[in-house]
């Protein structure tokens, strides 16, 4: 929210974990193989919470479960898939490593792509709309907390 652009922040995190893949394919000590994994890992971090909240932008109010789940089972399908193809490729190359970390750049390279050419960000108006009523709704549910609270204390003094 400071940045005031979550794409950017996913596209910073593409671009960080699309560098960590030839750390991996040409390390030469265990701490450049560590600070591959470490950068991935940290690249991860970066684009998971404004993913996140960008689908949340971008949902039809009241399908925002939805399109959560949709984008977390896609997910898990490209990790087993990409498993099975490394697998694969493991078998095709007789264990060539490199070649399988070569391979790893192709969806970190989509990673990128497809945020930068099919996705807008939402206007702030329309993110302003989903807070207004974000607010809305904590202040039912406050209302209802005191209405309870009152009954409770009612019950209370009455028993």
């Amino acid at each position: 929210d400071f940045l005031r652009s979550r794409l950017r922040l996913i596209i910073f995190g593409g671009v960080l974990q699309l560098f960590s893949k030839p750390l991996t394919i040409w390390g030469t000590s265990v701490m450049m193989l560590a600070s591959s994994r470490l950068m991935d890992r940290f690249a991860k971090g970066i684009r998971a919470a404004p993913t996140d909240a960008l689908l949340a932008d971008l949902s039809p109010s009241g399908e925002q479960g939805a399109v959560y789940g949709l984008y977390h089972s896609a997910s898990t399908l490209g990790s087993m898939a990409g498993g099975a193809f490394t697998a694969f490729l493991m078998w095709y190359t007789v264990d060539s490593y490199q070649t399988v970390f070569a391979a790893s750049i192709v969806p970190a390279i989509i990673a990128i792509i497809v945020p930068i050419v099919l996705v807008r960000e939402p206007s702030r108006g329309r993110v302003n709309c989903k807070m207004e009523e974000i607010e809305v709704r904590l202040a039912k549910i406050e209302s209802l907390l005191e209405q309870i609270d009152a009954k409770e204390e009612e019950e209370r003094r009455a028993g």
